[in-house]
């Protein structure tokens, strides 16, 4: 039980909170397919922008960490970015930019991309997109394979005027409906995939519900997802009364793993009359926010939760 005067004050980075990653998506074969370059690449007298993506579907509800097998030029120099997006024109959901130093030269070898725990659709397409500055000489190549049954749930993308539209090689593949926007380069049936991995783990989710009557707020806190929650982050406002005396938060951060069916019992104290809005809010790190608003009225230290706003 932890009340307003009972706070927790220890940060959540305390604790292991990524014990349970495990390999999700991956394709690790390059034998059978020259790289994909990255930057500017000038082909006789053709210069062309090069944007890379991969496509996958992710079967866990938060990305860890993704690596890709790369090398660049040994005259590369501009950092290279590695991003996620759901839309391969939309915006980064993630980026990191890497410094060249970090990645080998004139060899490929596997490049890790820690990702602060992302949270995903499992089932749905997203996109491991790498791009560079595109000046002179400065190029990376993404190592791949040409291999149609190496990764089934996607495909690499290819942009040559960087970034602004995107084509690809492959023939159909077992996964979602490409974007109508998004036209095939040509209708071979070579199929493509880059050499990628991604890392993830399960995610649960919370219950919020307020005591209807009581001395001062109870407010319980259920984990009713499949797996531990970690780091357990939750607050509590109540907020009004008249002459909007009344201000009481409770906040604190739980360290404990909190089990399937465990609950928390946050109270919160405080005196005054009048009506009242009532914020609960609870996240984990595997777990997103959930947000809980109702209307109540204090006499004094008491408090009767008539009206739930929403969840």
């Amino acid at each position: 039980n932890v009340t307003s005067k009972d706070v927790i004050i220890e940060k959540s980075n305390s604790i292991e909170t990524l014990s349970e990653e495990t390999l999700d998506q991956y394709q690790n074969e390059s034998t059978n397919s020259p790289p994909m370059a990255v930057g500017r690449f000038d082909y006789l007298t053709q210069s062309y922008y090069m944007h890379v993506a991969q496509s996958f579907i992710p079967a866990k509800e938060i990305l860890t960490k993704v690596e890709i097998k790369i090398g660049r030029n040994d005259s590369a120099i501009e950092d290279l970015t590695v991003a996620i997006r759901n839309d391969l024109t939309g915006n980064n959901l993630f980026e990191k930019n890497i410094d060249p130093a970090e990645v080998d030269t004139q060899n490929f070898s596997w490049l890790e991309v820690d990702i602060d725990n992302m949270f995903v659709d499992v089932g749905e397409t997203y996109y491991l997109v790498v791009y560079t500055e595109n000046i002179t000489g400065n190029w990376y190549m993404w190592a791949s394979n040409n291999d149609s049954a190496s990764y089934p749930y996607g495909e690499a993308w290819i942009s040559m005027d960087n970034g602004s539209t995107w084509g690809n090689k492959s023939k159909a593949k077992n996964y979602n409906p490409k974007p109508r926007s998004l036209s095939k380069l040509d209708d071979t049936n070579i199929s493509i995939d880059l050499c990628f991995r991604t890392y993830g783990r399960d995610s649960t989710t919370f219950d919020i519900q307020f005591a209807l009557f009581g001395k001062n707020l109870t407010t319980t806190f259920t984990n009713i997802g499949d797996v531990n929650a970690t780091a357990v982050h939750f607050k509590v406002n109540v907020v009004g009364g008249v002459f909007n005396k009344i201000d009481e938060k409770t906040e604190a951060i739980y360290l404990p793993p909190l089990n399937p069916e465990g609950e928390i019992e946050a109270y919160t104290e405080f005196f005054g009359f009048g009506m009242v809005n009532i914020t609960a809010e609870i996240h984990a790190s595997n777990a997103p926010i959930v947000t809980k608003t109702a209307r109540g009225f204090v006499f004094f230290s008491y408090i009767f939760v008539f009206q739930e706003i929403s969840i």
